[in-house]
């Protein structure tokens, strides 16, 4: 990440995690390369952004881990089967 996108990466408010935003970023960097002859074809393109959705998704998903708290009686039954 350059340090004029680390300035916009921190300008921009959001009320939950922003793993996205490199991911647009990426996107439309991959798609202008296309555009500009730089991927040679479609099929490279496409598994590039498959892999990247597959990212997405695992960020996602560890998001969403974060995001959900584990209720306090599972802590305090491993915490009394451990003793």
């Amino acid at each position: 990440m350059t340090c004029e996108e680390l300035k916009a990466f921190e300008i921009l408010v959001s009320d939950f995690n922003k793993y996205w935003i490199p991911c647009v970023w990426f996107t439309n960097l991959a798609s202008q390369a296309r555009s500009e002859g730089r991927i040679h074809d479609d099929v490279a393109l496409r598994l590039l952004m498959d892999e990247l959705n597959g990212y997405r998704a695992k960020c996602s998903l560890l998001f969403h881990y974060d995001w959900i708290s584990i209720p306090l009686v599972y802590t305090q039954v491993r915490t009394a089967s451990v003793k």
